[in-house]
């Protein structure tokens, strides 16, 4: 999301969440599992608009890595995942366009590689137009090899080792007029790496929906089609995902800033759809002005997860001091 909306998108969120509060939760709260997250640390404020997240082995080392949203440095950071310190900052080089580092939204990996999204786009709901033709603010994941990762405190990863994937959706047929600021059916905030594909999950401003549509991993240009659309509850926005060992989880808030994370189980890489996971466990993590805005979250190897929120202003309204970036963790054993 871009932090400068953050104060209106709030407002508008808290306007609506005394009418609807109820409507979202009564007829639902049976399908739902409260769950409360654990706070392992708070972030340093460097990473204030942390956005994505992922957990993977480099070398024979399994490490946290994340990146901020919006026009801030286009790098990314080693965490520790257990005090919340940066080890290692490393620039990802850009090419000249203004647009390198517009709106990164959420980062994956497969066995060799890193995938940053480069693919919000609730300010006006028109990036993707004209992909064909070289627009420079077109839709485009950035693929990485690990090995180029620097092994450094801090670094750059030149532009020429970065692959870029430039897509398009079919369904959003240029030319396209800017709309207002977050409503647009065509924002994405989460991807995951599945049997050979990138997998994106549009956040849906104007319907309680997610699709989803995959991508190929090879650098090129794409006009990617709907696989499948996933119900949400009622205002409900996904803002992260990652897949590991069968487990897909997807979070997000609803427009009463309520969190919530769904996660799939059994779901096979081979047979990718939402629509064939053996369960479906929807959690209610609870308000976001308790423990910030949930933008980001890894898998780690056992199963469980960790999430990142943004730092949070709350409004006036709720007389609350401003919630820092933090790293949190769920257990998702048992479900």
């Amino acid at each position: 999301m871009y932090t400068l909306q953050l104060k209106t998108k709030l407002a508008y969120f808290c306007l609506v969440f005394i009418v609807l509060n109820t409507a979202c939760n009564s007829s639902n709260d049976d399908d739902y599992t409260n769950i409360r997250l654990e706070t392992i640390a708070q972030l340093p404020s460097i990473l204030d608009g942390i956005s994505g997240l992922s957990y993977f082995k480099n070398g024979s080392e399994w490490q946290l890595w994340g990146h901020n949203d919006s026009y801030r440095s286009p790098n990314i950071y080693r965490i520790n995942p257990l005090s919340g310190e940066i080890i290692q900052t490393i620039e990802i080089e850009d090419d000249g366009n203004p647009f390198w580092n517009m709106d990164w939204e959420d980062m994956t990996d497969d066995e060799n590689h890193i995938y940053i999204a480069n693919t919000g786009n609730n300010m006006a709901g028109d990036r993707g137009a004209n992909v064909e033709n070289g627009r420079s603010d077109s839709l485009v994941i950035y693929k990485i090899a690990k090995s180029k990762i620097p092994a450094s405190t801090t670094g750059k990863i030149e532009n020429k080792d970065v692959e870029k994937i430039y897509f398009a959706y079919k369904e959003q047929t240029p030319p396209l007029s800017r709309q207002e600021p977050n409503d647009t059916e065509y924002d994405c905030e989460a991807i995951a790496y599945a049997n050979g594909k990138i997998h994106l999950f549009t956040k849906n401003w104007k319907h309680s929906q997610t699709t989803h549509y995959e991508l190929p991993i090879e650098a090129g240009t794409y006009v990617i089609e709907a696989i499948e659309t996933i119900q949400l509850e009622s205002y409900q926005l996904v803002t992260g995902a990652d897949y590991k060992n069968n487990r897909l989880c997807l979070i997000g808030y609803s427009t009463g800033l309520q969190t919530f994370a769904s996660v799939f189980d059994g779901l096979e890489a081979s047979n990718f759809k939402l629509l064939q996971a053996k369960k479906r466990s929807n959690l209610a993590i609870g308000a976001s002005w308790r423990f910030g805005q949930i933008e980001s979250l890894a898998i780690k190897p056992n199963g469980d997860a960790i999430f990142a929120n943004e730092k949070l202003i709350p409004p006036e309204t709720f007389n609350n001091s401003p919630i820092p970036p933090a790293l949190h963790s769920l257990k998702l054993s048992g479900l």
